[in-house]
C-alpha cells in the first residue's frame, strides 16, 4: 500500500510538472505575441523580453514602481506597483496619487482599481479586464486588445504625475 501510494504521488507530481510547464510555455507565446502587437504602437516595452512569469514589467521613469502587464486564469490587468524602498515612502506616494485621483482618471478615461495595501509594504493601482483565462487561446485578441489599449491610457495618465509624486513635487 506504501508503495502505490508513492507511485500515485510521484505521478501527480509529474502531471503538475507537466502542466506547469506547458503554463509557462503558453505565458512565454502570449508575451512575444503581446510585445509583437504593443511594440507596432508604443516604445515603452521595446527592450523588454518575454519571459514565462504572469507578469511583465517596464520602467516608469521612477526606479521600484515598474508599470506591468499582468495575466491570470481570472483577469488581465495593468499595474503600477508602487514598492520602493520603505512601507512609509511607498504609502506617501500612494497618497500623492490619490488625492489627483479625478484628473488621473479623467486622463485616463475611466475608474482605476486603488490599492493602498495598509497592511503590505507595496501600494497598487490598476486597471482589470475580469472573467479571461490566459490558458483559454479564445481569449487571447480579447486580452492583447485591453492590455495594449490600457497600457497606453495607463502610461499617460500616471508617468508625469508619479514622477511628481515620487519627487515630492
Amino acid at each position: 500500500e506504501y508503495i502505490i501510494k508513492m507511485a500515485d504521488k510521484s505521478r501527480e507530481e509529474k502531471e503538475i510538472k507537466e502542466i506547469n510547464r506547458d503554463n509557462n510555455e503558453l505565458r512565454k507565446t502570449f508575451w512575444i505575441e503581446l510585445l509583437e502587437k504593443f511594440n507596432a504602437k508604443s516604445n515603452q516595452y521595446k527592450n523588454v523580453n518575454a519571459t514565462n512569469d504572469h507578469w511583465l514589467s517596464s520602467g516608469s521613469g521612477v526606479s521600484g514602481v515598474p508599470f506591468s502587464f499582468v495575466v491570470t486564469k481570472t483577469y488581465a490587468s495593468t499595474e503600477m506597483l508602487i514598492n520602493k524602498g520603505t512601507q512609509e515612502e511607498n504609502k506617501l506616494i500612494f497618497d500623492r496619487l490619490l488625492a489627483q485621483k479625478d484628473s488621473i482618471e479623467k486622463t485616463f478615461g475611466s475608474p482605476l482599481i486603488w490599492e493602498r495595501l495598509d497592511n503590505k509594504k507595496s501600494s497598487r493601482i490598476a486597471n482589470k479586464l475580469l472573467d479571461v483565462d490566459i490558458t483559454n487561446r479564445d481569449d487571447w485578441d480579447r486580452i492583447k486588445d485591453f492590455l495594449c489599449e490600457s497600457m497606453i491610457r495607463f502610461e499617460k495618465a500616471l508617468k508625469d504625475s508619479l514622477k511628481k509624486a515620487a519627487n515630492n513635487e
